[in-house]
């Protein structure tokens, strides 16, 4: 479990790490979120396989309709900007 921890907490940092303007989808950045997303569905096959009750969720659309799935967030005041969530 330590493995797929890891790896939960490497793809959530490639994913919100957000360039300005924001890259484009084939870009070197898009291509390593991409590789992020796949290593991380392996690992969690892996644990599936091993047993573990593993369950993932890709979050997209705006911020205020997805922030109360993400426990770790840092608190925004969304109210102001019409933030979306880039995937």
């Amino acid at each position: 479990m330590a493995i797929l921890r890891a790896w939960i907490d490497l793809d959530e940092a490639v994913h919100s790490l957000v360039f300005v303007p924001p890259s484009e989808r084939y870009s070197w950045w898009g291509k390593l979120q991409q590789e992020s997303c796949r290593g991380l569905k392996r690992v969690v096959e892996q644990a599936m396989g091993a047993g573990y009750n593993v369950r993932i969720k890709q979050l997209s659309g705006l911020y205020a309709d997805i922030c109360a799935s993400s426990k770790d967030d840092q608190i925004l005041d969304f109210r102001r900007a019409n933030a979306r969530i880039l995937d």
